[in-house]
């Protein structure tokens, strides 16, 4: 059985890459705003999330936190994150923000998963054709580490 990935990017020209080759390895939702990712992820089951960070203003997004869409990957992560715990989901940012700027706004936005549950990857120094290997492998050590097995409809 594949594993089933929501990825949530607005830059569709971007994306399409990605969404290519993930698609071959996982059983893929592409969404392109933070609304329905959340929507997505309250009433489905996935067993990895892969969003950017900057994206539209969601819905009840605090635009002075989010500076006009900028973090609103975060926003994504902080309104679901009990969620991602229990269901032992694993996130991957996807962002070509530097990564100190990323982990100080997790830390800034409250966002406590589990070691290990969540991996920042920069966008410039992924290889489009290698990242589906690496998230399944990321995928697998988090479920090694005591998270259930895989599984779940997240369409």
């Amino acid at each position: 059985m594949k594993l089933t990935v929501l990825f949530v990017d607005d830059d569709q020209g971007y994306a399409k890459g990605f969404v290519e080759a993930l698609e071959s390895r996982f059983d893929l939702t592409y969404v392109r705003h933070p609304d329905v990712a959340i929507e997505r992820l309250r009433n489905g089951r996935f067993d990895g999330l892969v969003l950017d960070i900057k994206m539209p203003m969601p819905t009840g997004g605090d635009r002075h936190v989010l500076k006009d869409g900028q973090f609103s990957g975060l926003f994504v992560l902080d309104q679901c994150q009990v969620l991602l715990a229990e269901r032992t989901t694993f996130a991957c940012i996807l962002t070509n923000v530097h990564l100190q700027q990323i982990n100080e706004k997790i830390v800034d936005f409250g966002i406590e998963l589990p070691d290990g549950q969540l991996r920042v990857v920069s966008k410039g120094l992924t290889n489009r054709s290698v990242f589906p290997l690496e998230l399944e492998g990321y995928m697998r050590l988090w479920r090694s580490k005591g998270a259930s097995e895989p599984g779940g409809s997240g369409t």
